[in-house]
This record gives C-alpha cells, structure tokens and sequence, in this order.
C-alpha cells in the first residue's frame, strides 16, 4: 500500500510644509499588524515558543527586501531590528510587509512584547503570547506539508510515501530542547538536540509512531519529526 501525507491545514498652502513633512515621517514608521505576532510556518497566532521561527506582519517594517546569509543568524538586516522583551531577535529576512525572526529561547513563558526598528523609527510595542510548545507544520503551495519520503524524495501525490515507511516533517515551535542551542545558532547534528515537551502524531486519523523530534541539524530553529507511516490505503491524509 502507498500513501501521501498532507498537512491541514496566512489645506491650507500656509501649512503645506509643516503637512508634508508629518505625513512623510509617518509614512516611515514600522507597525505591526493586529495579532501579527505568528508561528513562522503554520501563520497562526497564539502558536509561538521559545526557540522557534516567527513571522511579524505589518507595514514599513523594512525599506527593502534582504534575507540572512549564515549563522549564526545576525541581529539587523538593513535598517531593520527587533527587540523581544527588550532583547534583539535574531533574523532570518526582513521586508516592508514581513519579517521572520527567531524568538529567543531566553523569553519568558506569558505576555511577551515586540518592537521593530526601522532606522530611528520604532513601533509601537505589540504584545503577544508565549507558550511552552506551539508547533507549526511548513507548507508548500500553502496546503501541502513539506514532508520527506524514506527514500529522501519530496512527498507529493506522485511520490507517495509507503505505508509502514518512515517519513521526515519538518515544523517549528518545539520549544525547550534537552541539548541546548545557542539563540541564533545552528542545531548541531551530535549529540541531537530533542524536544522536551511531550509529543504525538496521526496520519488520517491514524495514530503514527514518532521516532524521533528535535532540531533540524545545520538549521536554525526549524524542527523535524520523524513518524512511521500506519497501514492506510493509497490517498491524501491530514497530518497532525
């Protein structure tokens, strides 16, 4: 039997200088979106741990597009910052509508705040909320889970994996591991770096046996779930 995995699843003329001049600087001043603190790969508010990938949605929250070269992830990109509970975040890439950042895994369970920094304009604080695991499941094409086959190929209805199989999510918000990483550095690949919390799978339904959930080595902040595949005919699941 085969099968393919999906996820379930983001006027006066007298005071035309002093006019200019307010709407100009405005214009420059970064804000975030209401509840546009989310889980970096699934968008949902509310999802967001220590460790983690966050996205941040707003307005003028950079002048242009640009996107982090290595790690260990650098604290500015361009103009553009962001301070978590008065801490810089480290980033992954900044754009005036988005940014991904990575939540320090030093931030505090609760109420959290956030301020981006474009320049020497800053936001006003957003806050958010911070939980002990809130994983995310990465897309593609906004449906589909990115998951890897046993034989290394993408899983897509095509490539299906095979039942019994074991196949490789990837997702972030695992929170605390038990092999610390530094924030903003990479997941070492030995020893592995697993997730704390306690964890469980289903394919269709279907309970699938997790065999491992840790960091991604050689990434920063991404999680991958290794799951064996339960007996199910050929078809599209739900993967939570």
């Amino acid at each position: 039997m085969r099968s393919v995995v999906l996820a379930r699843r983001l006027p006066g003329m007298l005071c035309s200088t002093a006019l200019f001049y307010s709407v100009q600087g405005s214009a420059q001043v970064p804000s975030v979106a209401p509840g546009g603190v989310v889980n970096g790969a699934s968008f949902a508010p509310g999802s967001v741990a220590p460790g983690s990938i966050i996205s941040i949605l707003g307005n003028n929250l950079a002048t242009a597009t640009s996107e982090a070269q290595g790690a260990p992830l650098p604290t500015s990109l361009g103009t553009t910052s962001v301070r978590i509970n008065g801490g810089l975040a480290p980033l992954y890439y900044v754009s005036p509508k988005q940014i991904n950042a990575q939540l320090p895994y030093e931030t505090a369970l609760g109420s959290a705040s956030l301020v981006v920094m474009v320049g020497s304009f800053s936001s006003a604080p957003a806050l958010f909320s911070v939980s002990i695991a809130g994983p995310g499941i990465f897309l593609a094409n906004g449906i589909r889970a990115v998951v890897q086959n046993q034989d290394g190929s993408a899983n897509t209805p095509t490539e299906p994996a095979e039942s019994g199989s074991v196949i490789v999510a990837y997702l972030t918000g695992q929170g605390a591991v038990d092999n610390p990483v530094p924030t903003g550095a990479i997941a070492p690949a030995s020893p592995l770096s697993r997730a704390v919390a306690s964890s469980s799978a289903t394919i269709g339904g279907q309970k699938a046996g997790i065999q491992f959930l840790g960091l991604t080595p050689s990434l920063v902040g991404v999680l991958q779930v290794n799951i064996q595949v339960p007996n199910l005919p050929v078809g599209d699941y739900p993967l939570w």
